[in-house]
């Protein structure tokens, strides 16, 4: 009967001269001791498992996290068939605010079929120990591994259960995803359904894994009713960061189909996630979704607001510009300013449209007021942009109470715009275009 088996090790031992003799090399190379007995345990653990009595350890360098964050390790631990390897690198950035990792690669070849380990790279977990997992072994391997643990560790604590296929492919799921190697692809709908159910993994990892391999997927008539009825599911009972990254999917998408999947997600209870919804509800287009989006314009949090106008931009025809815009110009007034940024930026980007003058006008003028530097140029050069001697006396206002360089220039220019037009009607432009600033 085949197990899995789970170890927790912690506290190293003296390690006695027959691993100092045997793993010669290694204990030349790598100067912090303390991670010695691991990568000992590591390469005899590789040994049981391939019936190979001499393993090696191979490595170009190896550094340990130094006092600033840094790290550089490139090693190989290697048997006749099986080599594990791993890369790292790792400093601190300029700001010297965290670790940047330019480099983290483990990648396990040649284990015998349907036997993994489960390892997430380190020596020690935040719990303290050494965490790692054995899958589909036997009791006989059992009983050399826990025996090589107890020549290396004080404290060994292990867990054996009996095998299950799932497991296998929870690990490779993870080590795609959490080291970036190689995809695979799902090749039936049963294949499909056990990676769909994986979404809910309460291992993240595990889940984004998934996610990764049904991305690769072609989606069909006779599987779409399957993932979308998996998507549904995740949205359910998926992991907050899981049903994040699925929400972005399904934008970079751009399938209507699955618009009945990112409506039911509007419900969610994360504002991340719902911020993620109503962006891609933008990118895919469809303009059905309207009466949702500006509901959301309502909500109590600003990053749930400011995604809606966001949102909104991507809806607009010539059908609904009126309620669109209309929403929109509201927004100018929000409490913050990011999100009456987002809805000057749309407005700048649409002058070809033709807006009620009066109501927009008026709409900023109060952005002449604004505490955003942003948002009072370009409510000058909108004014400007609009020709229409309504906002002659709004920019005169301001010029007379504001004097930065830039946006006194930026004011100065459209009340220059507005006069000549004010005086020769025929200057005006059919088509004004939008400026970034």
């Amino acid at each position: 009967m085949l197990y899995n088996l789970k170890l927790l090790l912690s506290g190293v031992k003296t390690i006695n001269n027959t691993f100092k003799t045997r793993w010669q090399n290694l204990f030349n190379i790598v100067e912090n001791k303390y991670d010695i007995p691991y990568l000992i345990f590591l390469g005899d653990l590789l040994a049981i498992i391939d019936n190979d009595p001499s393993p090696e350890f191979i490595s170009q360098c190896y550094s340990d996290v130094d006092m600033f964050g840094g790290r550089e390790q490139n090693w190989i631990l290697k048997t006749k068939n099986i080599t594990l390897y791993r890369s790292i690198n790792q400093e601190i950035n300029d700001s010297w605010q965290h670790v940047d990792v330019s480099e983290d690669i483990l990648d396990i070849k040649g284990l015998p079929d349907d036997i993994y380990i489960d390892w997430d790279g380190d020596f020690s977990t935040l719990g303290g120990g050494f965490e790692i997992k054995i899958g589909n072994i036997d009791d006989k391997k059992i009983d050399s591994i826990l025996e090589l643990a107890s020549f290396l560790f004080n404290k060994v604590e292990s867990t054996k259960k009996k095998s299950n296929n799932i497991e296998k492919l929870k690990v490779d799921l993870k080590r795609e995803y959490k080291f970036d190697n190689t995809k695979k692809l799902s090749k039936s709908n049963e294949d499909l359904q056990q990676l769909l159910s994986l979404l809910n993994d309460k291992d993240y990892d595990v889940a984004l894994g998934a996610l990764e391999r049904i991305k690769t997927v072609k989606i069909t008539e006779g599987n779409f009713e399957i993932i979308k009825i998996g998507f549904f599911d995740a949205f359910d009972n998926a992991t907050m960061p899981v049903r994040k990254a699925l929400a972005e999917h399904l934008g970079f998408l751009r399938n209507n189909k699955f618009c009945d999947v990112l409506l039911k997600a509007l419900d969610d209870k994360d504002s991340m996630v719902l911020e993620c919804v109503l962006h891609s509800l933008g990118y895919i287009g469809d303009t059905s979704v309207l009466p949702n989006v500006l509901e959301k314009l309502k909500h109590n949090f600003f990053e749930i607001r400011w995604a809606a106008v966001s949102s909104l931009s991507h809806l607009i025809t010539s059908e609904n510009k009126e309620i669109i815009f209309t929403n929109i110009i509201n927004m100018l007034d929000d409490d913050n300013h990011n999100v009456r940024s987002a809805a000057i930026c749309v407005i700048n980007n649409n002058l070809g449209n033709k807006f009620n003058n009066k109501i927009l006008i008026e709409a900023l003028s109060r952005r002449l007021k604004d505490n955003n530097e942003y948002i009072k140029r370009t409510a000058c050069f909108i004014l400007g942009e609009l020709s229409d001697p309504l906002a002659i006396d709004y920019l005169k206002e301001f010029l007379n109470d504001y004097n930065k360089k830039e946006i006194e220039e930026e004011a100065k220019k459209s009340l220059k715009k507005l006069e000549k037009h004010k005086n020769n009607p025929d200057t005006k432009e059919k088509n004004p275009k939008s400026k970034e600033l």
